[in-house]
């Protein structure tokens, strides 16, 4: 018989913050004037306010976080939106982010059975100006975006103006933004003003840029994304509503916490990467997997200093849905589509895998090896920062 004793068990928690496969799709279009880029990852936090409490019409929020592969060059995206843009924002971190996600993250506990079972926005330019079939609705600047808000009724007058403005957008857009000009959707273009780098990983990560708009639509642009995407696509989507939110057009799943094995082939010592992909795979190659759904009452999801510019009343919003999928290009053909589920169930992204105790060791093993060289790292860069700032108090002339 397996038992599992409080007193003599051993409790190995794994945090996996979601990032078994790099993908970023939806809402951005990116074209560069060096080499092409591709989107591995994007995030985004939309708020849904039915009446907020600085209005009297129903408002979205979005907070955009975006990475790509690639050299960087110059950027510009073009972010179809339901109604004309206000309040873009950029962030000066991806803290909002970085604690949506401690909070929501699936996280593993590996635990050893004893009998060896298993706002600096400028809206400078607020007067509309219109350029054949393009209206500019409004224009800023903001942290290192260039942004402008605009309409129009046919994608070559649109590409055209882009063009002769500094926003390179390719002209085999053409017939994606046909198809939201079409649906009378807005754009938001955006470029950047200041050199990007590369990152650890070979990655260019976007500072967060976030704008609003009133609307009764809830919805994620995704279709536009088929143009610079890679070869699959993650895609992470926190709703902050009144309730938990789903998607309305595409398959609704979860991960059965019953399935769950443990597997050291995968960064968790979990299944769950294989369970996620078979997930999708199942519901026809396109689906959103709930990995997070709570009540926010009592939680603190986010610091005051994460999100300085959160929308009034969002700290209010009773409900906090995290979705994720894995798209493939081929996929990204249709925009997604939230409603609000049929119960405010909550879905708790903490799993516990009862493992053997050779298992357990293992797993064990392998955050002692990651604890010793992170140490390892950590002498060495305070090693060459000592020496770069005594070569600097040696160096001749400094007293």
């Amino acid at each position: 018989m397996n038992r599992v004793v409080s007193s003599t068990f051993v409790v190995v928690t794994l945090l996996w913050l979601a990032a078994a496969a790099r993908g970023d799709g939806g809402f951005i279009h990116l074209q560069t004037s060096a080499l092409d880029l591709a989107q591995t990852r994007q995030e985004v936090v939309l708020v849904l306010q039915e009446l907020p409490p600085d209005s009297q019409l129903p408002r979205a929020t979005y907070v955009l976080r975006s990475r790509y592969t690639g050299t960087p060059s110059d950027f510009a995206w073009v972010i179809p939106v339901p109604d004309t843009p206000t309040d873009v924002v950029a962030h000066e971190t991806d803290a909002l982010f970085k604690s949506l996600d401690a909070e929501t993250a699936p996280s593993f506990s590996i635990i050893q059975s004893m009998g060896g079972g298993g706002c600096s926005c400028g809206a400078g330019g607020v007067a509309s100006e219109v350029n054949g079939l393009v209206q500019v609705e409004s224009r800023g600047t903001t942290g290192v975006f260039d942004w402008v808000a605009l309409s129009s009724n046919g994608s070559d007058a649109l590409l055209a103006w882009l063009s002769d403005n500094g926003f390179e957008v390719g002209v085999d857009a053409a017939p994606i933004l046909d198809k939201y000009i079409q649906q009378e959707s807005h754009f938001l273009a955006v470029k950047i003003h200041e050199p990007q780098t590369l990152g650890d990983q070979g990655e260019v990560e976007i500072p967060p840029i976030q704008f609003s708009c009133q609307t009764t639509k809830s919805y994620y642009p995704m279709a536009i994304s088929q143009i610079s995407a890679a070869q699959e696509t993650e895609v992470v989507i926190y709703v902050l509503a009144d309730h938990r939110m789903e998607g309305q057009n595409v398959p609704n799943a979860l991960i059965s916490p019953s399935a769950l094995e443990f597997d050291a082939t995968n960064p968790s010592m979990t299944n769950y990467e294989t369970l996620f992909r078979q997930t999708i795979e199942s519901n026809g190659g396109l689906a959103l997997i709930t990995e997070f759904a709570g009540s926010t009452q009592n939680r603190p999801l986010w610091n005051v200093d994460d999100w300085p510019a959160a929308p009034p009343g969002a700290s209010d919003l009773p409900f906090l849905t995290r979705m994720r999928s894995i798209i493939s290009r081929e996929r990204l053909d249709l925009d997604f589509d939230f409603q609000a589920a049929e119960s405010d169930t909550e879905i708790n992204s903490a799993f516990f895998i009862v493992a053997s105790a050779q298992h357990a060791a293992f797993a064990i093993g392998q955050i002692f090896a990651l604890a010793l060289m992170l140490g390892a790292a950590r002498t060495a860069f305070r090693t060459w920062g000592h020496k770069q700032r005594r070569g600097r108090s040696e160096a001749p002339g400094r007293h």
